[in-house]
């Protein structure tokens, strides 16, 4: 384990993995970025090409991400999460309907309110990056 730190959420970096587990920022060792100022243009289009258009961003956000609301989905997973409204919301049909299916149970009741707590409680950066929504402020 080394002293390095990640530059987006603060964790301790691994160095076995190349992204951050907790936050999902990619590391960017002095190394890397030394080999990456001296790349040439072709290796850097072949590069681009291979990851297919996916970009990574110094925050974690991508802005192609739809806008939603922090408080609202809070608000919709502690009154109406046994229902999974939610994750209807976020964009998580299945487990929208996984919460659909069990809500005679009463667990995804309990669990939605977890959730809605969890949410509130939540900082912005990380809501987004785990949810992979943008909020609007």
């Amino acid at each position: 384990m080394s002293n390095l730190k990640c530059s987006q959420c603060g964790a301790p970096v691994e160095t076995n993995r190349t992204h951050c587990k907790y936050c999902g920022g990619k590391y960017n060792f002095p190394s890397q970025a030394a080999a990456q100022a001296n790349m040439d243009e072709s290796t850097f289009q072949q590069r681009t090409s291979q990851t297919s258009g996916h970009r990574e961003y110094a925050s974690g956000i991508d802005p192609s991400w739809p806008i939603k609301s922090q408080g609202l989905a809070a608000f919709l997973a502690f009154f109406f999460g046994g229902l999974g409204l939610h994750k209807f919301y976020l964009g998580r049909p299945w487990m929208g309907l996984f919460y659909l299916l069990f809500c005679w149970s009463g667990a995804p009741t309990a669990i939605g309110m977890i959730e809605g707590v969890v949410y509130l409680l939540q900082n912005k950066h990380t809501f987004q990056v785990k949810n992979k929504v943008r909020i609007f402020t």
